[in-house]
């Protein structure tokens, strides 16, 4: 498995910050690069797509896989069933199984549904993606879409593009 880049995207006010730790910990792999992030996690990541394309260029079966810092402990084998659920599939969510009963409501007050919980996972990360099928499935989005989607795999299935799972 090759990661060609590895790319921090973090606030402009922790930039300096997130570059000291890097030097503090002697981590100093050419392939790191600390860019600022966006204003919420899809913002991010597309700011990270425009930064891979302008300095590197994109090809048609490239693939990002990104992860958030609240989730530090990834393994080389998630990492590499993403890449390869991502050439297969375009996109795939990490998940685990739920283990509580999901509930869902419409109204905050009216039970709509329970589903059945052998059939529900939740998403964590990495999420990883086809690059040229994010960018499309994000222009895609409305400005209102693009502001209420808190997770980046909703960007494809919003246009109704499948997906994988890969389980932690």
């Amino acid at each position: 498995m090759i990661l060609k880049k590895i790319i921090i995207a973090t606030p402009q006010q922790w930039m300096t910050h997130t570059k000291d730790t890097l030097r503090k910990f002697k981590i100093s792999d050419e392939r790191i690069e600390v860019i600022q992030g966006g204003s919420d996690r899809n913002d991010t990541i597309m700011n990270i797509v425009k930064h891979i394309e302008s300095t590197n260029g994109i090809n048609d079966d490239d693939v990002i896989v990104t992860h958030d810092a609240v989730r530090p402990f990834l393994t080389h084998r998630i990492i590499k069933e993403n890449i390869q659920a991502a050439l297969e599939y375009g996109a795939v969510d990490t998940v685990i199984d739920a283990i509580d009963t999901i509930v869902t409501s419409k109204d905050n007050q009216t039970i709509d549904a329970i589903p059945v919980r052998n059939e529900m996972y939740q998403g964590q990360t990495p999420q990883s993606f086809n690059i040229n099928l994010l960018k499309e499935s994000y222009a895609q989005l409305s400005d209102e879409q693009k502001s209420i989607l808190s997770d980046a795999c909703k960007i494809i299935g919003r246009n109704k593009q499948t997906g994988s799972t890969c389980k932690r």
